[in-house]
């Protein structure tokens, strides 16, 4: 039998050998770790910070583990932190007798008309401490139908009204030396007059003496202040609101409350 051999084609091999070592990984960036804060919202810009922002992040408001952190706390406990039911407890007080000298008020011997009094205070505002808490302040409107304000005077003005030659129904309210304006200290005496005489009546409150009792807040004598059960404080202000007449008028009211640092806090004819 003959013998067959089979050549096969040689494949000449690449000029070049294949690499087959894995590319190097390429250096990524450094990544600049985020400032840490308690504040929500975008990342904070150092220079941009506002005032409550930095506060925040100094974690003066909040943190109890510094020494400044229980010091607030402890001021707060101490001095400011008034619990809720007695808040309530005093504004429900005020109101109680408010309502009920509301009916009676109106019917006095100077012929002056009163509206809704309206209640301001710390306990109204949130503003309380522990010293405060139980003090209220009501502005009782005065209903003057027909009443100018005449001049300005650093914070006072002059409240005008006509006369009237038959009947004038304003006569014990006037100032002595301008009898066309009313005299903001003869309406506070006559409050005080009126509110004395509806808590004896009434068996409920007192009034201190008109002038004898000196405000810690430098609001000077000729005040109506009233203690009421628990140690309530109540100062009672006369005051006139033009808004509620005029449409034109801002929401500025007068009061007859002297301010005793001005310049003149026992004058006859200024209202502030």
């Amino acid at each position: 039998m003959e013998e067959i051999r089979l050549s096969l084609p040689i494949i000449p091999s690449p000029t070049k050998k294949l690499s087959l070592s894995v590319p190097k990984k390429q250096q990524s960036l450094p990544v600049l770790k985020r400032v840490p804060t308690t504040v929500r919202g975008p990342p904070l810009l150092i220079n941009k910070l506002s005032s409550a922002q930095r506060l925040r992040r100094e974690k003066t408001f909040t943190s109890a583990k510094t020494e400044i952190g229980k010091a607030l706390e402890q001021m707060y406990e101490e001095h400011i932190q008034v619990e809720l039911h007695e808040i309530e407890h005093v504004v429900e007080q005020v109101n109680s007798f408010l309502y009920t000298i509301s009916h009676r008020i109106n019917k006095n011997r100077h012929n002056l008309k009163f509206g809704e009094p309206h209640l301001t205070g710390p306990a109204i505002n949130g503003l309380t401490t522990k010293y405060n808490y139980n003090e209220l302040t009501a502005y009782f409107p005065l209903k003057f139908k027909d009443f100018r304000v005449k001049g300005a005077y650093q914070g006072y003005t002059c409240i005008h009204t006509n006369r009237n030659p038959s009947f004038d129904r304003f006569q014990t309210i006037r100032s002595d030396g301008h009898r066309n304006l009313i005299s903001p200290m003869k309406i506070s005496l006559a409050l005080h007059e009126l509110m004395t005489h509806l808590c004896q009546s009434l068996g409920r409150g007192s009034v201190l003496p008109f002038q004898s009792n000196n405000s810690q807040h430098g609001e000077g004598s000729h005040q109506i202040v009233i203690l009421l059960e628990d140690g309530i404080r109540l100062t009672v202000i006369p005051s006139l609101h033009p808004k509620s007449l005029r449409r034109d008028e801002d929401g500025t009211i007068y009061i007859a409350k002297p301010y005793q640092y001005d310049q003149d806090p026992n004058s006859d004819t200024l209202w502030r």
